[in-house]
Protein backbone atom coordinates (compact mmCIF):
# COMPACT_ATOMS: atom_id res chain seq x y z
CA UNK A 1 0.00 0.00 0.00
CA UNK A 2 1.30 3.44 -0.93
CA UNK A 3 0.47 5.67 2.04
CA UNK A 4 2.26 8.89 1.08
CA UNK A 5 4.01 10.46 -1.90
CA UNK A 6 6.54 13.27 -1.83
CA UNK A 7 7.83 14.61 -5.10
CA UNK A 8 7.61 17.26 -7.77
CA UNK A 9 4.18 18.33 -9.00
CA UNK A 10 4.34 17.73 -12.76
CA UNK A 11 0.71 18.32 -13.75
CA UNK A 12 -2.60 19.23 -12.19
CA UNK A 13 -6.01 19.25 -13.84
CA UNK A 14 -9.61 18.50 -12.78
CA UNK A 15 -8.93 14.75 -12.80
CA UNK A 16 -6.04 15.03 -10.34
CA UNK A 17 -2.28 15.40 -10.38
CA UNK A 18 0.90 13.72 -11.55
CA UNK A 19 3.75 13.62 -9.04
CA UNK A 20 7.28 12.77 -10.12
CA UNK A 21 8.93 10.71 -7.38
CA UNK A 22 12.54 9.93 -8.33
CA UNK A 23 11.73 9.64 -12.02
CA UNK A 24 8.43 7.76 -11.67
CA UNK A 25 5.25 9.70 -12.43
CA UNK A 26 2.31 8.77 -10.19
CA UNK A 27 -1.20 9.73 -11.32
CA UNK A 28 -3.18 10.66 -8.21
CA UNK A 29 -6.86 11.55 -8.11
CA UNK A 30 -7.58 14.38 -5.66
CA UNK A 31 -10.65 16.22 -4.42
CA UNK A 32 -11.21 19.73 -5.77
CA UNK A 33 -10.31 21.19 -2.36
CA UNK A 34 -6.84 19.62 -2.57
CA UNK A 35 -6.32 20.81 -6.15
CA UNK A 36 -7.03 24.41 -5.23
CA UNK A 37 -4.58 24.32 -2.31
CA UNK A 38 -1.66 22.85 -4.27
CA UNK A 39 1.29 25.01 -5.35
CA UNK A 40 2.26 25.60 -8.98
CA UNK A 41 3.75 22.82 -11.10
CA UNK A 42 7.45 22.25 -10.51
CA UNK A 43 7.08 22.60 -6.73
CA UNK A 44 7.67 19.86 -4.12
CA UNK A 45 4.49 18.45 -2.57
CA UNK A 46 3.49 15.70 -0.18
CA UNK A 47 0.17 13.90 -0.48
CA UNK A 48 -1.30 11.36 1.92
CA UNK A 49 -2.60 8.61 -0.32
CA UNK A 50 -5.03 5.75 -0.37
CA UNK A 51 -4.35 2.86 -2.74
CA UNK A 52 -7.55 1.46 -4.21
CA UNK A 53 -7.23 -2.04 -5.67
CA UNK A 54 -9.81 -3.97 -7.67
CA UNK A 55 -9.34 -6.86 -10.04
CA UNK A 56 -9.48 -4.47 -13.01
CA UNK A 57 -7.98 -1.29 -11.50
CA UNK A 58 -5.22 0.12 -9.34
CA UNK A 59 -5.71 3.78 -8.42
CA UNK A 60 -4.16 6.30 -6.05
CA UNK A 61 -6.24 8.93 -4.27
CA UNK A 62 -4.38 11.82 -2.65
CA UNK A 63 -5.10 14.30 0.13
CA UNK A 64 -3.27 17.21 1.72
CA UNK A 65 -4.23 16.24 5.26
CA UNK A 66 -4.59 12.97 7.16
CA UNK A 67 -8.09 14.15 8.18
CA UNK A 68 -9.21 14.17 4.53
CA UNK A 69 -7.68 10.73 4.02
CA UNK A 70 -9.42 9.27 7.11
CA UNK A 71 -12.78 10.70 6.04
CA UNK A 72 -12.31 9.23 2.54
CA UNK A 73 -11.70 5.77 4.03
CA UNK A 74 -14.75 6.15 6.29
CA UNK A 75 -16.91 7.12 3.31
CA UNK A 76 -15.70 4.05 1.39
CA UNK A 77 -16.98 1.86 4.23
CA UNK A 78 -20.57 2.86 3.37
CA UNK A 79 -22.35 0.42 1.07
CA UNK A 80 -22.85 1.99 -2.34
CA UNK A 81 -20.12 4.61 -1.93
CA UNK A 82 -17.11 4.11 -4.18
CA UNK A 83 -14.02 6.24 -4.63
CA UNK A 84 -15.59 8.61 -7.19
CA UNK A 85 -18.57 9.42 -4.97
CA UNK A 86 -16.35 9.72 -1.88
CA UNK A 87 -14.16 12.20 -3.79
CA UNK A 88 -17.25 14.16 -4.82
CA UNK A 89 -18.32 14.38 -1.16
CA UNK A 90 -14.84 15.53 -0.12
CA UNK A 91 -14.95 18.17 -2.88
CA UNK A 92 -18.15 19.54 -1.36
CA UNK A 93 -16.65 21.10 1.79
CA UNK A 94 -13.96 20.76 4.46
CA UNK A 95 -13.69 17.48 6.39
CA UNK A 96 -14.91 19.29 9.52
CA UNK A 97 -18.02 20.58 7.70
CA UNK A 98 -18.75 17.13 6.28
CA UNK A 99 -18.32 15.49 9.69
CA UNK A 100 -20.60 18.11 11.25
CA UNK A 101 -23.25 17.50 8.59
CA UNK A 102 -23.08 13.74 9.13
CA UNK A 103 -23.16 14.13 12.92
CA UNK A 104 -26.13 16.48 12.67
CA UNK A 105 -27.99 14.16 10.28
CA UNK A 106 -28.04 16.78 7.50
CA UNK A 107 -29.04 14.58 4.55
CA UNK A 108 -29.76 17.64 2.38
CA UNK A 109 -26.11 18.72 2.65
CA UNK A 110 -24.82 15.27 1.65
CA UNK A 111 -27.40 14.85 -1.14
CA UNK A 112 -26.27 18.14 -2.70
CA UNK A 113 -23.39 16.12 -4.20
CA UNK A 114 -24.21 15.20 -7.81
CA UNK A 115 -25.06 11.50 -8.02
CA UNK A 116 -26.13 11.15 -4.38
CA UNK A 117 -29.82 10.87 -3.73
CA UNK A 118 -31.68 11.25 -0.48
CA UNK A 119 -31.54 7.50 0.32
CA UNK A 120 -27.78 7.28 -0.20
CA UNK A 121 -27.25 10.44 1.88
CA UNK A 122 -29.33 8.91 4.68
CA UNK A 123 -27.29 5.69 4.43
CA UNK A 124 -24.07 7.71 4.79
CA UNK A 125 -25.48 9.36 7.90
CA UNK A 126 -26.76 6.12 9.44
CA UNK A 127 -23.52 4.24 8.78
CA UNK A 128 -21.12 6.99 9.84
CA UNK A 129 -22.90 9.11 12.42
CA UNK A 130 -21.57 7.17 15.40
CA UNK A 131 -18.15 6.63 13.78
CA UNK A 132 -17.36 10.28 13.13
CA UNK A 133 -14.17 11.32 14.82
CA UNK A 134 -15.03 14.40 16.76
CA UNK A 135 -11.73 16.16 16.09
CA UNK A 136 -10.74 19.19 14.08
CA UNK A 137 -8.44 18.93 11.08
CA UNK A 138 -5.49 19.77 13.34
CA UNK A 139 -6.27 16.79 15.55
CA UNK A 140 -7.62 18.75 18.52
CA UNK A 141 -10.72 17.37 20.28
CA UNK A 142 -13.87 19.33 19.56
CA UNK A 143 -15.25 19.17 23.06
CA UNK A 144 -18.87 19.36 21.83
CA UNK A 145 -19.15 15.59 22.20
CA UNK A 146 -19.24 16.10 25.98
CA UNK A 147 -22.22 18.43 25.54
CA UNK A 148 -23.95 15.82 23.35
CA UNK A 149 -23.31 13.18 26.03
CA UNK A 150 -24.75 15.50 28.68
CA UNK A 151 -27.94 15.90 26.65
CA UNK A 152 -28.16 12.15 26.07
CA UNK A 153 -27.79 11.73 29.84
CA UNK A 154 -30.78 14.06 30.25
CA UNK A 155 -32.88 11.74 28.11
CA UNK A 156 -32.59 13.28 24.64
CA UNK A 157 -31.86 11.06 21.65
CA UNK A 158 -28.29 11.14 20.33
CA UNK A 159 -29.33 12.37 16.89
CA UNK A 160 -31.46 15.25 18.16
CA UNK A 161 -28.78 16.13 20.74
CA UNK A 162 -26.12 16.32 18.00
CA UNK A 163 -28.34 18.48 15.83
CA UNK A 164 -29.09 20.86 18.70
CA UNK A 165 -25.41 21.07 19.69
CA UNK A 166 -24.32 21.65 16.09
CA UNK A 167 -26.80 24.52 15.79
CA UNK A 168 -25.86 25.99 19.17
CA UNK A 169 -22.12 25.75 18.46
CA UNK A 170 -22.55 28.04 15.46
CA UNK A 171 -23.81 30.80 17.75
CA UNK A 172 -22.09 30.13 21.07
CA UNK A 173 -18.69 29.09 22.38
CA UNK A 174 -17.82 27.22 25.54
CA UNK A 175 -19.51 24.06 26.73
CA UNK A 176 -21.84 25.83 29.20
CA UNK A 177 -23.13 28.34 26.65
CA UNK A 178 -23.54 25.63 23.99
CA UNK A 179 -25.41 23.41 26.47
CA UNK A 180 -27.80 26.23 27.44
CA UNK A 181 -28.46 27.17 23.80
CA UNK A 182 -28.98 23.50 22.85
CA UNK A 183 -31.44 23.02 25.72
CA UNK A 184 -33.37 26.09 24.56
CA UNK A 185 -33.49 24.72 21.04
CA UNK A 186 -34.65 21.30 22.25
CA UNK A 187 -37.35 22.89 24.41
CA UNK A 188 -39.00 24.56 21.43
Amino acid sequence: MIAQLTGTLVRKDPSGVVIDVNGVGYAVTTPVSTLTDLPDTGEQITLHTYTYVREDALALYGFLTPAEQRLFVQLLSVSGIGPKVAMAILSLATPDDIRSAISAGDADFISSVPGIGKKTAERVIIDLQDKMEMVTASGEPRGNEEVVEALVGLGYGRKEARQAVAGAAKQESGDDAILKAALKELAT
